[in-house]
């Protein structure tokens, strides 16, 4: 049924609706320099309502919510597992290689402890060797136990059976290494600077064993008890480290034979 004569009532909603619509077309146009207003070309409106948007577009700035972007804006530390993780890891790498040093030190002592006993070992061995070759024309008897401090009365092999000194002496009773020079029949002490470390040498003890053997083979030696043409000398140098720990650093050995006359 119409009504004629009376305007059909709009709803509030057509009312909010017209503002709207009269407000858009307000904002479609701009005055121009001469009073005019020109239309406005819909896509210069802007998208963005109530949106911050940079004057500058950067093109070289990475997409927002990329993994670059969080990067850029907030830098990453470590967290509390890594941390923990290369602590770990660096603990175990140096308690390896403080192994490995202390393993290095250690061999390099034993090394220079081998090294000087192989020395004293063989000095010893030169001097016996310039000794005579024992003789018994009335029969072996042993000989008494050693009380002299030095081996000045020493003249044949014999005579070092059972020695023993610590620290090492030289023939005469000096310590090894304070020993001076004979020039012209004048004594010259050593010089200060080329004394041998007193607590070095007292660490090192030189015994010696002489035996009577016999050849049985190739290469091959028996042991007697009676006194025979060959002579089995052998050097054994031990010392003791600080802990009071004594262990063998160098054991040589060598034969004299009696060469007749």
């Amino acid at each position: 049924m119409r009504c004629h004569g009376r305007k059909r009532p709009r709803s509030i909603g057509s009312r909010a609706k017209g503002r709207t619509l009269r407000a858009h077309r307000a904002a479609r146009t701009t005055a121009g320099p001469a009073g005019r207003r020109h239309p406005q070309r819909p896509n210069r409106i802007p998208q963005c309502v109530g949106k911050r948007v940079p004057a500058v577009a950067d093109d070289s700035r990475p997409p927002r919510g990329s993994e670059d972007s969080r990067c850029s804006r907030s830098p990453r530390g470590f967290t509390l597992v890594e941390a923990l993780v290369a602590l770990a890891v660096a603990t175990i790498a140096g308690t390896a290689l403080l192994t490995a040093v202390a393993n290095s030190v250690q061999s390099s002592s034993m090394l220079l402890r081998r090294t000087i006993g192989l020395g004293l070992a063989q000095q010893m061995l030169d001097e016996i060797a310039a000794c005579a070759f024992p003789v018994y024309p009335d029969g072996y008897q042993p000989a008494a136990p050693r009380t002299a401090t030095d081996r000045l009365e020493f003249d044949d092999i014999d005579d070092y059976d059972g020695w023993k000194s610590r620290p090492p002496v030289d023939r005469a009773g000096r310590a090894l290494g304070t020993a001076g020079t004979d020039q012209g029949g004048t004594y010259v002490p050593r010089p200060n600077s080329m004394l041998a470390n007193p607590l070095l040498i007292e660490r090192y003890e030189r015994s010696v064993r002489v035996e009577f053997v016999e050849p049985v083979g190739d290469g091959e030696w028996q042991v007697r008890t009676k006194p025979t043409d060959w002579r089995r000398v052998t050097v054994t140098i031990r010392h003791t480290d600080l802990s009071g720990r004594t262990q063998t650093v160098a054991t040589l050995a060598e034969v004299f034979a009696r060469i007749p006359q």
